[in-house]
């Protein structure tokens, strides 16, 4: 506070650069961490607040007229034009700006003062959140060709590295030390990336001390054993990020770069990336441009490609598409290096990483990323961030250039990315605020130093709470290790207009597309609920359901539980899914909404949704006594009790996919006893119930693995196959499959997997269901009849209904019956009419290619009778119909017919493919398209 000579000043006006008349009066006010400006117009106030670590630069301009403008620019690109009535008003406020915005010692900024209420159990917790360790295991080390290495725990072999290192596994301590005194600054080559496919790796280091004519023996050792640790490749490439004619210039210096003739098996390459200085002087090109304050189009463009800022993020870009290709495609070891090996190395490094590996792209996994290739491995943010009053030639927006750079992939595949655009903002907003520790220093022994991690607080328990803002709601998620190739070309790089213009009121258009998607999503559920709607409305027209109007026959509920809201505490980190279906799913049905699912909570509806909430089931059938109800839902016993904190950790750690932890809680007795323990309020579940809901593929298998109940019911009778089908996450369907998991569900359950399956209309999950001996005339328990007619909500009239066609004619081909109606004599004896699968999607217009599929799979075409009674039009579908009637099949198609019904009443349908006979023949059992040529 002792900076500050005007805490106060009145009547300041800011200025608009868009539009004069819009510019505002207000108060001004300087704290010790803030600038506010308070704007109080029509008896509003809003207010105005900047950080003084934001600030970039103040600048008294010229007394006018009107008054004593003051320019304020800040690093987060916003810019505040203040006019003071008084000169000397505006000399205090810019003489206590000069101090505050850049203090001189570290325990000045605001992370030293900054107290988010948080004990110092949490404030350990939360720096302990990010282990870098953690992703050299999850990567795979230690292994046969990498080990992670304790050499440096003192910093005694490079003083900006990490304690822990990443090392090939035949290198001796005499080799490394060697290494180390051979690179400048002593950062020797090290592990950044391992791909555990290709068996390749991603090392980083900084440039040798060779001069013209140096060699060391040592060094060259080093990248000997870099290359041994990759049996599939002969060779590793060596990448120098800088320009050809910089890394001669730091030859004749003594240092330089690698001599192939002195190295074998390497293949150098030079990339051309710019050093900080032309970086900075780009930006500041660009800023111009940003702030002209009407520009034409010819002169915005010309002063964007004059500044070279798009070009110097295609160059990054380029290097970093360059090590994806080597390291996935040729299967090569890759040694990277600049200068010092702190800059250009880790934008490549790391951008290399979010192309090869996905887990970089979701948001806990960009947190990982830059903590391991940036903050621990000695990027020099205090200095390259201008935190200190120090050189302000070591000022540069290195670390803004990789964020861009994961910008314009976001823009090139905008559904592979957890995040969205302001997730990316906020963590450059927080690089410069040192409102939190993560990026004060410039490397672990210095932060060691200033006890951060007892006197601040970390930034990633702070981001991770508020995820949900932070959300990309096109992302989907890959279980494969799918490898990004953007197209570098000029043509595909954008201005980012959302970052360098994100504080411009004037710029148009200021809606976001953010905003707008998530609006349009809002909307989109509200129309398919008013479509279900429709639908029930017309099935109750038809007769396909009761009316809820007259007297519904319902089995006794009062001993059911009352279902209450989920209170669970565990943090659900991909739980939230909506209509723009992320993750594994392809697309959603008609009605098919999709909900946040807390601990427990109740999956997508598994009836199909023609019925609504407030619909009740007709009757449902039981062949169960009341102990396998009470069974369900009985209380939990006591020994439960006492382990309910060990079986919440289970869920909290599947919850979070943290297979690491999962696998350390695990490993330890009292954890394993209570694997099938359900836990959580209001609809409690397992662990593996929740790794199947949420698609968490490692957690569940370490589950199995550990002894893990697979068909361990919920109180809804739901298995964990069942909440895995209705997720769509195919690769946990497998796992569960493979470990024996029951293909039709639970039969206390009123649907089933297939059910739900051929609702949702995934057809390779349909597949594999199928294949592994679901029953594919699978039949709801909740059966529909009314007015005299019955039908049974079946697999083949779900997947009509909502337009599966793929799925419709899947089931075919496993035997599924084309006559398919309600198979329950009872209720065909209270009906006087019965509702094949046929006459349903005539009545429902689905489509002629599902009519020929039904009668090309032997559909009785004078069973509906209905249709063409009360038809007044003669569509095609029902033109298909009456020409099947009038024109008998076929021989050969007869035989077909009568071919696959023996295989089905010998299930053999579904080994269809190992039968011994001719491959034509399968194919023609099949439906496959055949020539004339077949003979029978």
């Amino acid at each position: 506070m002792e900076h500050i000579i005007t805490p106060k000043v009145e009547y300041v006006k800011l200025l608009n650069r868009y539009a004069e008349k819009k510019s505002v009066l207000g108060t001004l006010y300087l704290t010790a961490t803030h600038l506010i400006y308070v704007e109080q117009t029509n008896n509003t106030r809003k207010e105005t607040w900047v950080l003084h670590h934001h600030i970039m630069s103040v600048e008294k301009l010229p007394l006018t007229a009107h008054g004593c403008p003051l320019l304020i620019r800040c690093k987060t690109f916003q810019l505040l034009h203040l006019l003071f009535q008084r000169e000397r008003d505006c000399q205090d406020v810019y003489q206590s700006l000069l101090r505050l915005f850049q203090p001189v010692k570290e325990e000045e900024l605001y992370a030293f003062l900054y107290n988010p209420h948080q004990n110092e159990e949490d404030r350990r917790q939360g720096w302990e959140f990010i282990n870098v360790a953690n992703d050299f295991s999850r990567m795979g080390l230690s292994n046969d060709y990498w080990e992670i290495s304790h050499l440096n725990k003192d910093y005694e072999i490079c003083s900006t590295y990490p304690s822990i290192l990443g090392l090939p596994k035949n290198v001796s301590v005499a080799t490394v030390t060697g290494s180390a005194k051979f690179r400048s600054r002593g950062r020797l080559p090290v592990l950044s990336y391992f791909h555990k496919d290709t068996k390749a790796a991603i090392c980083r280091c900084s440039q040798p001390l060779s001069g013209l004519t140096s060699r060391c023996v040592e060094d060259e050792q080093m990248l000997q054993a870099i290359s041994q640790a990759n049996p599939n490749c002969p060779f590793i490439y060596v990448v120098d990020t800088r320009p050809k004619l910089n890394a001669m210039a730091n030859r004749a210096a003594g240092k330089g770069y690698e001599n192939e003739d002195n190295y074998s098996n390497i293949r150098f390459q030079f990339q051309g990336i710019e050093n900080i200085h032309v970086m900075r002087n780009s930006l500041q090109k660009l800023l111009e441009v940003c702030s002209v304050k009407s520009p034409s189009m010819s002169d915005y463009l010309t002063g964007l490609e004059n500044s070279g800022w798009l070009r110097h993020i295609k160059s990054v870009m380029d290097a970093g598409v360059f090590l994806a290709k080597a390291v996935c495609e040729e299967r090569a070891s890759v040694l990277v290096h600049c200068s010092d090996g702190w800059d250009r190395t880790a934008q490549v490094c790391s951008l290399s990483c979010i192309l090869l590996d996905p887990y970089y792209r979701t948001i806990k996994g960009l947190m990982v990323l830059i903590e391991k290739e940036w903050i621990s491995i000695g990027h020099k943010f205090s200095h390259r961030c201008g935190h200190l009053d120090t050189d302000p030639k070591e000022v540069s927006p290195v670390f803004t250039q990789f964020l861009e750079c994961v910008w314009q992939l976001s823009e090139q595949f905008p559904c592979v990315f957890e995040f969205n655009e302001r997730y990316l903002i906020e963590i450059h907003n927080q690089v410069y605020a040192c409102q939190y520790g993560n990026f004060i220093g410039n490397c672990q022994k210095e932060r060691l130093e200033m006890r951060l991690h007892e006197k601040t607080f970390s930034l990633w328990p702070h981001l991770l709470k508020n995820q949900h803002l932070y959300r990309n709601p096109l992302y989907r998620r890959s279980l494969e290790c799918t490898v990004l190739r953007p197209s570098t070309l000029p043509l595909h790089f954008k201005f980012w207009c959302g970052m360098y213009n994100y504080y411009d009121g004037g710029m148009h258009p200021k809606q976001s597309v953010l905003d707008q998607l998530l609006s349009l999503t809002q909307k989109q559920v509200e129309g398919e609920r008013t479509m279900t709607e429709l639908q029930r409305q017309l099935a109750v027209a038809d007769g396909v359901l009761p009316d809820p109007s007259g007297p519904i026959d319902t089995p006794a509920e009062q001993d059911s539980p009352r279902e209450v809201t989920p209170t669970t505490p565990v943090d659900q980190s991909n739980g939230s899914c909506a209509p723009l279906i992320n993750g594994d799913a392809e697309e959603a049905g008609p009605g098919a909404e999709k909900c946040t699912e807390k601990e427990g909570a109740e999956p997508a509806a598994t009836e199909h949704d023609l019925t609504s909430s407030k619909d009740k089931p007709v009757s449902v059938e039981t062949e169960h006594s009341k102990e396998e109800f009470s069974s369900m839902l009985q209380l939990r016993p006591v020994e439960e009790d006492e382990s309910a904190a060990e079986s919440l950790e289970l869920n909290r750690a599947v919850a979070d996919n943290d297979h690491f932890l999962l696998a350390e809680l695990l490993s330890q007795e009292r954890y394993r006893k209570c694997i099938n323990q359900q836990s959580g309020w209001g609809i409690p579940g397992t662990p593996l119930r929740m790794a199947a809901s949420k698609g968490h593929l490692r957690c569940l298998q370490l589950l199995l693995a550990h002894g893990a109940e697979v068909d361990r019911l919920d109180v809804k009778a739901q298995t964990p196959l069942f909440t895995a089908v209705c997720g769509r996450y195919l690769s946990c369907v497998l796992a569960l499959l493979r470990a024996g998991a029951n293909p039709n569900g639970s039969h206390l359950n009123n649907s089933s997997p297939v059910l739900t399956a051929a609702r949702e209309g995934d057809p390779e999950i349909l597949r594999q269901l199928l294949q592994h001996g679901a029953e594919v005339n699978a039949r709801s328990k909740v059966t529909l009849w009314a007015s005299g007619v019955a039908v049974c909500s079946g697999p083949l009239y779900l997947s009509a209904i909502y337009g599966h066609l793929d799925c419709f004619k899947m089931l075919l081909l496993y035997g599924a019956d084309p006559n398919y109606n309600s198979p329950e004599e009872k209720v065909i004896g209270r009906a006087t009419q019965q509702k094949t699968v046929l006459e349903l999607c005539l009545r429902h217009g689905c489509g002629v290619e599902y009519i020929q599929l039904l009668i090309d799979f032997g559909a009785n075409v004078y069973l509906p009778t209905l249709i063409i009674e009360k038809s007044t039009k003669q569509n095609e579908a029902l033109e298909l119909l009456l020409r099947e009637r009038g024109c008998p099949k076929t021989l050969a198609s007869q035989c077909r017919l009568a071919i696959r019904r023996h295989l089905i009443q010998v299930n053999k349908i579904q080994s269809l493919n190992s039968l011994e006979i001719p491959p034509r023949l399968i194919d023609y059992l099949k439906h496959n398209p055949m020539n004339s040529a077949l003979v029978y």
